[in-house]
């Protein structure tokens, strides 16, 4: 995989898509699914906001991401070490939510160019680029979103 840098190659753009239509998939349906790039460290890394963050912890979503990645298989250009899981409450996340509302809604050519600054600050955050397949105000009770999630992994790792 050659890795590019600035704005996303048509690869990624696609890689981005697919995981977050297994996001979805899987019963997360996160409220930000975008991948982000860092030109200090020149970097590219998947955010994904979710109120599970705050209510059962990283630790227990990373730990049924990983379980569904066996299964289901994340694109060549995507680890999950490039996953990034935040709370939707976090103030650079939260003021992102308070000014856009998008979804890319199954169309992969949907997913855009958000932002293309190298001087965007966000509280204490910085992006360089931003290529969103949802930011979404949405809200579901949170519970409903852990009992799908949790019973969604484990069909998937019973299967």
């Amino acid at each position: 995989m050659a890795i590019e840098v600035g704005p996303a190659s048509n690869e990624r753009r696609l890689a981005g898509f697919r995981v977050y239509q297994i996001l979805d998939e899987i019963g997360l349906k996160p409220n930000v699914a975008a991948w982000v790039y860092d030109r200090e460290s020149d970097y590219w890394w998947y955010m994904v906001a979710t109120p599970l963050i705050d209510t059962v912890g990283p630790q227990w979503v990373f730990d049924r991401l990983l379980k569904a990645f066996q299964k289901i298989k994340l694109p060549d250009e995507v680890t999950p070490l490039d996953i990034c899981l935040m709370s939707p409450n976090e103030a650079h996340v939260s003021k992102i939510l308070k000014t856009h509302n998008f979804e890319a809604k199954g169309n992969k050519e949907q997913a855009f160019l958000m932002f293309n600054s190298a001087d965007l600050d966000i509280d204490d955050m910085h992006y360089d680029n931003v290529l969103a397949y949802r930011i979404s105000k949405r809200r579901e009770v949170v519970q409903t979103v852990v009992r799908r999630f949790d019973k969604k992994v484990a069909q998937l790792i019973a299967a």
